[in-house]
């Protein structure tokens, strides 16, 4: 016998979802989204005609299409949200062509190097770097590298590059605690990056969690990113990833299913 917890039952969230690549079967391994909406997007035909009194009235509607549209919302955003937000696939590969954009206050004459695994080690000695300060009047001035092992500190407006990104910088910048910006070529190094490749239809399954602990299932044949809207924002508290569920040969873009089944933690 049902009860009242059956009968106000209500959706209140994701449980839990995977999205499978159709062309290499590999599921992602992603954080849930914080939430997931299906608009339909029915186009509606409204049909007219007129009452017993000549005015014009709504009899019916005939529907033309449905253009269904998933969107995932996510908290915060990272490079591998980015790219599926893009449409794009993940790749890992060799780059010798970065640099390393800093900004420091001078408090000191000389800087130690990075350790290893921290950003900057694996740069050599001497590499040519471009450095420059605000002057007291907002002029921009360029600053001179010198070598290393034998920086004169009482050269004005100089500084050094040695091994691991350590840095010398000469007695006035030090004394005026200068603001500089430094751009330093970086090693060659592996990263993952965007790359041009792009995803092709997903299958998605969600699971839908109610107040009376059943669950519901949202299952989606075929789903392509629709990347209109893409963009760059480091600081993005939330960030949006849109499927256009419209695909071929398929006669209902995404059926649900009401489970008996309820909800379990694995401990």
């Amino acid at each position: 016998m049902s009860s009242e917890k059956d009968y106000i039952r209500k959706w209140t969230g994701v449980l839990g979802i995977t999205i499978e690549d159709d062309e290499t079967g590999v599921i992602r391994a992603g954080r849930l989204p914080s939430n997931a909406v299906i608009d339909d997007n029915a186009d509606i035909e409204k049909l007219t005609g007129t009452d017993s009194l000549g005015r014009e009235t709504n009899i019916g509607n005939n529907v033309k299409g449905f253009k269904p549209v998933l969107t995932l919302t996510y908290a915060g955003a990272n490079i591998d949200l980015y790219a599926l937000q893009r449409g794009r696939k993940i790749t890992r590969a060799s780059f010798d062509a970065l640099v390393l954009p800093k900004e420091m206050k001078i408090t000191k004459a000389v800087y130690a190097g990075a350790a290893i695994g921290k950003v900057g080690y694996g740069i050599v000695e001497d590499v040519a770097t471009k450095a420059s300060i605000v002057e007291n009047d907002l002029d921009i001035l360029a600053l001179t590298q010198q070598p290393f092992d034998t920086f004169n500190p009482a050269t004005n407006n100089t500084f050094a590059i040695g091994d691991n990104f350590a840095r010398k910088f000469s007695t006035n910048l030090v004394a005026a605690k200068s603001l500089v910006h430094l751009q330093v070529p970086l090693p060659s190094v592996s990263a993952r990056t965007i790359s041009e490749d792009t995803l092709g239809p997903q299958t998605i399954n969600m699971l839908v969690r109610s107040t009376n602990d059943t669950v519901t299932l949202v299952k989606v044949s075929s789903a392509q990113v629709d990347p209109s809207g893409s963009k760059f924002d480091p600081k993005a508290d939330s960030i949006e990833i849109k499927f256009d569920l419209s695909g071929l040969a398929v006669c209902e873009p995404y059926t649900i299913y009401e489970l008996a089944s309820t909800v379990y933690c694995d401990n």
